[in-house]
């Protein structure tokens, strides 16, 4: 928990900056009332926190975004109309690693504010859904945002110490010249391995093998 709410304090500086800058270039949106969502206001969110937007798939009101903590992410609005605006709005992130059915039940019960659902054996998500149906504010939206990306870089970190915890349990002994603070970049995805077409279908985006 401690460390949750230090990055999302880190990653709320960021965006604040961030903002400051940008506040010339479009009016703030922050305290609008929002009872659905377009692509623009995903682009909107995007771009005043301060994030990398990698892709824009207005047919399908998505967009693909690299953190402000280096954690890629994706939004997708849902329950659309034919005016492609959306009551439903899902917020996620894919990581690699194996993580086990028991393990997505402690994070969801830890964190009750998001989902951990077990994409394959070397693939795990984390999500947040919210229902616009009787408004909230844009604010409140970008901050279930950061919370989101604060949760998701904390799991990975976790996972990824599990993973080394694990191989050296499993083994007859412990490498000498091995650190276990020596731990991978545990913010960042497989840039090579997104494949973003599985939004076009609709289909919660996971990285191929």
């Amino acid at each position: 928990m401690k460390y949750w709410m230090t990055g999302l304090a880190s990653l709320a500086l960021a965006c604040s900056a961030h903002a400051q800058d940008d506040a010339e270039e479009q009016p703030n949106r922050d305290g609008w009332l929002m009872t659905s969502i377009s692509i623009d206001d995903l682009e909107y969110i995007v771009e005043t926190q301060g994030h990398e937007l990698e892709e824009l798939i207005p047919n399908n009101v998505a967009v693909m975004a690299m953190g402000v903590n280096g954690v890629r992410f994706f939004m997708q609005g849902t329950a659309c109309n034919a005016e492609r605006t959306c009551q439903g709005l899902h917020i996620w992130m894919t990581f690699d690693g194996a993580m086990s059915y028991e393990r997505a039940n402690e994070i969801i019960y830890e964190f009750a504010a998001v989902s951990a659902i077990v994409k394959d054996r070397n693939g795990y998500q984390i999500s947040r859904y919210l229902i616009l149906d009787n408004g909230t504010t844009m604010a409140n939206i970008k901050s279930n945002l950061l919370n989101t990306l604060a949760i998701g870089e904390q799991v990975w970190i976790a996972e990824a110490q599990r993973d080394v915890s694990r191989t050296f349990a499993s083994a007859d002994e412990e490498p000498e010249d091995t650190d276990l603070d020596d731990l991978p970049d545990a913010t960042e995805l497989r840039d090579e391995s997104i494949d973003t077409s599985a939004i076009e279908t609709g289909e919660p985006i996971v990285r191929l093998e």
